[in-house]
């Protein structure tokens, strides 16, 4: 046993009190002449005997009654194992999950409510000498300070919902880094959540002797949701009044089959399409939208669903564009190649342009998106820098060697930029038999690459010179381990390199399917495609085509209730918006230059769908990695069970109840002896 004040215990001296009383109280008696004493003697001895033993008990319980009076003031408890070695003062961390998730209903209403009224539980079991930490999923820097216990309970009250969401070993993690400056006091963390399986991490945790910590579980009545995870376009070619297909994907969370979901699309407010789904427990379903673009310019699109009780994922919003014309050039050494020409011909999305080596426009380039060099003869010195330039500046090149050269002056510019160049020209009869789909050029466009896949046949081709710097990776290879198309980077561009002629002779990639997909994503490739959607707490930057050279670098971003500036990160052409996570509401935003109006552009906001799952981890799968208590009690218990690890089993109720005992035991002496 212990005591929380055992100064106190000095007063236990007020026991010799009556002590002395008894020693020292003289009682006068009055003399009473007797005839005859003999019987008086024997009645007075057995008065005496009586006496003496009601002044005992007496004095035993006026020493009780104030040792135990004493005994209250001093507080004695009797310490728990788990707080026996708690420090005098503590610095306490209280999570609360205000993710969406928490919006469900739970057994004493909204989650999040709940888990308000448990960390003020937390707080009031606590001393006023604590320090507190108030921490949710924002993460805002005025979190990371501890508090009082008044300021606490204040920070508590201003807790709303919101659209972040952290895993567990960021918030313990956060949690540490307030505690660095209070390395000398003990370290209690409690997280309030209900802890979701796809942010409750707890594989990455890690036991630390220096904290202490605490997981209070609020569990939802709902266990089942739909929503719409994501939409797609099929082809990233968008034009005006062509049918556009638009993929949206739905998931079931639940155990049970949604039926006759509608999936519908609105365009500027308008209805555009609509679609019936079914969908089976714990699974997904892709299904497919058509609208056509009637008009140019930005098109803001929202797609939503009907679920209750939770919708903040029943709509998934998203902007669009008719594509702008990818300009090619084509530097042709000899004659023009029919293949690049009919493949470009006859679609407004690409503007093919032909020049001669003889005939070239050198201001042109900065405006092409995908400039060919085809077969060239010979390669003057102004044009391998110009070409340079372009590559240097973020430009895309792809070279195809001619088919009777030395090839001398292109592997001097080829050597400049540390790329591979062409050694001999080897007849000999070959397969590709690997493609490379991790690098953007063939990166989606297959959905699945068959094993057996037919890849193009080579008659002849180009050897390979590594030179000392050289650097890059094949995008195909042929079976005898060369590369027969190669990919090579300079500065900010790209360079891609045919080992063969776009000649049948040479071999059939001119006529094999692969070709056609090949040079359209060449030619897409530098061609800015605005994203349909960014996710809030996840994207930090916007990237534009908005040009701020010259200009004052801060965005003007306005809309669904926000207007602020931003700073911009000029790259080249292209231009990324700094947001850092200062968007939180989900919707359509505009975009402008801060001193020019009429530049501009719309993007849109959604939610993360990280907490459209409604799976929960137990207490078991909680503790099966890392020591943490697990508390499941309503609020008013869990402050009595706080109370009690904190200080122990309180025994001084006890001893206020044993001193009135005592007391009244004196009272009855006194009146019935």
């Amino acid at each position: 046993m212990q005591f929380v004040y055992p100064s106190f215990l000095f007063a236990l001296s007020a026991v010799a009190i009556p002590i002395i009383i008894h020693l020292f109280h003289f009682r006068r008696y009055k003399k009473i002449i007797f005839s005859d004493i003999r019987f008086l003697k024997q009645v007075q001895e057995e008065t005496k005997s009586r006496q003496k033993l009601k002044e005992l008990l007496i004095l035993l319980s006026r020493i009780l009654a104030i040792a135990f009076l004493v005994f209250a003031f001093a507080q004695p408890f009797i310490p728990f194992k788990e707080t026996s070695n708690l420090a005098s003062q503590k610095a306490v961390s209280i999570f609360i999950d205000n993710s969406f998730s928490m919006g469900n209903e739970g057994k004493d209403g909204v989650l999040l409510e709940t888990a308000k009224t448990k960390a003020r539980s937390i707080v009031k079991a606590y001393g006023n000498d604590e320090q507190f930490q108030i921490i949710t999923n924002d993460f805002e820097g005025k979190q990371q300070r501890l508090v009082s216990k008044a300021d606490a309970l204040k920070n508590i009250d201003e807790v709303q919902m919101s659209a972040a969401s952290k895993s567990l070993s960021k918030i313990i993690s956060r949690q540490k880094q307030a505690f660095e400056n209070v390395a000398q006091l003990k370290q209690v963390s409690y997280i309030i959540s209900d802890f979701q399986k796809n942010s409750t991490d707890i594989f990455n945790l890690k036991n630390d002797s220096n904290l202490l910590l605490n997981f209070i579980p609020v569990q939802s009545n709902i266990t089942h949701n739909l929503f719409i995870d994501s939409c797609w376009l099929e082809s990233p070619i968008v034009r005006l009044n062509i049918p556009i297909k638009l993929k949206v994907r739905i998931r079931n969370s639940s155990n049970e089959d949604a039926e006759n979901i509608t999936v519908a699309l609105k365009l500027n407010e308008a209805q555009k399409a609509l679609v019936t789904i079914n969908c089976t427990a714990q699974s997904l379903v892709d299904t497919e939208l058509s609208f056509t673009l009637t008009a140019d310019g930005w098109q803001q699109a929202e797609l939503s669903i009907l679920d209750h009780p939770i919708t903040f994922d029943d709509k998934l919003f998203f902007v669009i564009k008719p594509s702008s014309s990818s300009n090619i050039l084509c530097i042709n050494g000899g004659e023009e190649n029919k293949f690049i020409n009919k493949i470009f011909e006859g679609d407004n999305a690409y503007l093919l342009k032909n020049s001669t080596q003889n005939q070239i426009d050198y201001l042109l380039f900065n405006k092409q998106q995908f400039i060919i060099l085809n077969e060239p003869q010979t390669l003057s010195t102004g044009l391998s820098e110009e070409l340079k330039k372009y590559i240097s500046n973020g430009g895309l090149l792809l070279i195809i060697p001619p088919a009777q050269s030395s090839n001398k002056e292109l592997n001097t510019f080829l050597t400049e930029l540390n790329a591979i160049g062409y050694g001999v020209a080897v007849k000999q009869n070959l397969k590709a038999d690997h493609i490379n789909i991790q690098e953007e050029t063939f990166a989606d466009v297959f959905q699945k690459v068959p094993k057996n896949i037919d890849l193009p046949t080579i008659f002849q081709y180009y050897e390979t010179i590594k030179n000392t710097n050289s650097r890059g990776v094949s995008l195909m290879q042929l079976n005898n381990g060369l590369p027969f198309i190669y990919q090579s980077t300079y500065k900010k561009g790209k360079l891609i390199l045919l080992t063969t002629p776009l000649n049948t002779d040479w071999s059939n990639l001119p006529q094999h399917a692969i070709f056609v997909p090949f040079m359209l994503k060449l030619a897409l490739e530098n061609t800015f495609q605005s994203r349909l959607y960014y996710t809030i707490d996840k994207d930090k930057w916007i990237s534009t085509t908005l040009d701020w050279q010259g200009a004052e670098k801060i965005a003007h971003i306005f809309g669904n209730g926000i207007d602020m500036l931003c700073d911009v990160k000029q790259q080249d052409a292209n231009s990324e918006v700094n947001i850092d996570n200062q968007l939180k509401k989900a919707g359509i935003y505009q975009l402008q230059k801060k001193e020019n109006k009429i530049d501009e552009l719309f993007f849109a906001m959604n939610y993360k769908r990280d907490e459209s799952y409604m799976q929960t981890l137990d207490e078991k799968e909680l503790t099966k990695n890392i020591k943490a208590s697990i508390m499941s009690e309503d609020a008013t218990v869990l402050q009595q069970k706080i109370s009690q690890e904190l200080t122990g089993k309180q025994l001084w109720r006890v001893c206020v109840l044993l001193c009135l005992l005592f007391v009244l035991i004196e009272i009855l002496l006194l009146k019935l002896l």
